[in-house]
């Protein structure tokens, strides 16, 4: 992003504090105000507790952002760093997060009939039934022509609400975006990796904000002391329309208490509000969740199944009968929406320990490979890609400079034609004068 006008003075103000001020994230919360309000005393307080308890002082500006937007001052707030880069290394084994990204193989992994419907598979370009059966595109065809109207098609390795869209049964003809869907839409649009799915019927007081997208709640638990917690619950509602709740694509958070009832405000990017952007409707007219400590457990349940990741965080949705359906499960994430839309750390009473265990662990994580086999390939294959692409722009480049070196050369020689041409003239009108016949017998000698 462009970087906002700040003196030096400020800048060196900020990084006396221990503020990372190469960031994007600082000059976007910087220009937002979320930097304006800063206690030195508390900053000396959040410093002594995790040298205390995380053995390094850290980067406060998720401390000071959250008591801006928040008024609440509280040590054990988790740096979105700390979050990411150490606990997340610490507590998963992320070489083997990659399979978990195939949405296509969530039926197989978690054996559990409260998930999205599968209707159709695509993997490496075979399609296949909900039983996992090998069919054609015709056969597909005929089976989404028959099973509903309705249906949401994503790609089955990507995160972020990316490509999530609703494919329409319309005058016998399957349609995405108003747009006849044929075998060249969907090798653009969806590769040969995606699942269509049944339209998941939400409970009518989750669909209650905004009831054009399917809005889900985002619960993390975590295996800690060999027993798995839930962390925390935050429920994302979708805006303008649109069937997505990606807070990332600016949908509304609202955190849920321990005992299900919704907090009376959102946020959207990074901004407390009282109403829903579109619906224009109060959030403290939510309730609470359907069903929650049945959705509490079901989540617990999913992760005891999941042995090689200590933290995970669930998108569970809630059918209209109050039944928590498995949407996908995530290994990475952050740790400043929760705690805003919660007002509160997300590790609540465990944050000392967990910081304590983080410290003991983090230099034998860092020793291991933490990349996956799958994203080296992938960045394997993104750099022969990339060198591909900049050897045709090298070669473009050298039959460009080339051909300008021919039309130079083909100019020069036109030139010498044209001088050649001149000379040839005179010489030939020298040749036909009087004077050289007279002389011939002169030259001959």
């Amino acid at each position: 992003m462009e970087k906002t006008n700040i003196t030096t003075d400020k800048l060196d103000y900020y990084q006396q504090l221990g503020i990372d001020t190469s960031k994007d994230r600082f000059y976007k919360r910087y220009e937002n105000g979320l930097l304006d309000n800063i206690d030195e005393e508390y900053i000396n307080e959040i410093q002594q507790y995790y040298k205390k308890h995380y053995q390094t002082s850290i980067d406060p500006i998720t401390h000071i952002t959250f008591t801006n937007l928040t008024g609440i001052k509280d040590v054990r707030i988790l740096p979105e760093k700390i979050f990411r880069k150490q606990l997340l290394r610490v507590f998963n084994d992320n070489p083997l997060t990659d399979i978990y990204r195939d949405k296509a193989l969530y039926d197989i992994l978690f054996d559990t009939p409260n998930q999205a419907y599968n209707v159709i598979k695509r993997i490496r370009g075979q399609y296949y039934s909900h039983d996992n059966t090998p069919i054609s595109y015709n056969e597909m065809f005929t089976i989404l022509m028959n099973d509903s109207n309705e249906y949401i098609i994503k790609p089955s390795d990507t995160n972020n609400g990316i490509g999530i869209k609703k494919l329409i049964v319309k005058n016998n003809d399957l349609t995405i975006d108003g747009q006849v869907l044929d075998t060249t839409i969907l090798d653009q649009e969806y590769g040969y990796n995606f699942v269509i799915q049944r339209l998941i019927k939400q409970h009518e007081d989750m669909a209650y904000l905004h009831p054009s997208s399917v809005n889900t709640l985002r619960m993390a638990t975590m295996r800690w002391n060999n027993n798995i917690e839930n962390i925390y619950t935050f429920a994302r509602f979708g805006h303008s329309g649109d069937i997505k709740d990606n807070a990332g694509a600016g949908g509304v958070v609202v955190g849920v208490k321990d005992n299900g009832e919704f907090m009376d405000y959102g946020v959207q990017d990074s901004k407390i509000i009282d109403r829903h952007p579109t619906t224009n409707i109060k959030i403290k007219e939510l309730t609470s969740v359907p069903n929650y400590d049945e959705a509490k457990a079901f989540v617990r349940e999913l992760h005891s199944k999941i042995l090689h990741h200590n933290y995970v965080a669930w998108d569970i949705s809630i059918d209209r009968n109050g039944v928590p359906i498995y949407i996908e499960c995530n290994f990475f994430g952050n740790s400043w929406t929760n705690q805003i839309a919660l007002q509160q750390p997300m590790l609540g009473e465990r944050t000392e320990e967990v910081l304590e265990f983080i410290a003991e662990n983090k230099k034998k994580v860092s020793k291991l490979d933490t990349k996956s086999l799958a994203r080296k390939n992938r960045v394997r294959a993104r750099n022969k890609q990339s060198k591909l692409q900049n050897d045709i722009i090298e070669s473009n480049n050298k039959l460009k400079r080339e051909k300008e070196k021919r039309k130079i050369l083909k100019k020069q020689l036109k030139t010498i034609e044209s001088e050649n041409s001149i000379l040839y003239g005179d010489i030939n009108r020298i040749k036909n004068s009087r004077s050289w016949r007279y002389t011939r017998l002169l030259r001959k000698k």
